[in-house]
């Protein structure tokens, strides 16, 4: 294994290969590739992040909440009586 990511495999017999790769946090890919006599075959695999997850945990205490005043108010429709008017 190189440190850069560079792989040289020699001496493979002519023919089809399947070629994958895979490492912790990204997803694996699979290329196809044939390979002649005397050839050189450069593959360049572009590797999506994946499965990375990340907690936060927050610890705290909550401040008092403290009402001031409260109001309600009452809306009168035209439709509704009002001291026994309509």
């Amino acid at each position: 294994m190189c440190l850069n990511g560079d792989y040289i495999l020699t001496f493979l017999p002519p023919g089809d290969y399947r070629v994958r790769a895979e490492v912790s946090g990204f997803s694996s890919i699979e290329q196809r590739v044939t390979v002649a006599a005397a050839q050189t075959v450069p593959l360049i695999f572009a590797m999506q992040v994946s499965g990375v997850t990340e907690t936060v945990t927050v610890r705290g205490t909550a401040s008092e909440v403290i009402p001031r005043t409260s109001t309600t108010r009452t809306l009168h429709t035209g439709s509704q009586r009002v001291n026994g008017r309509q």
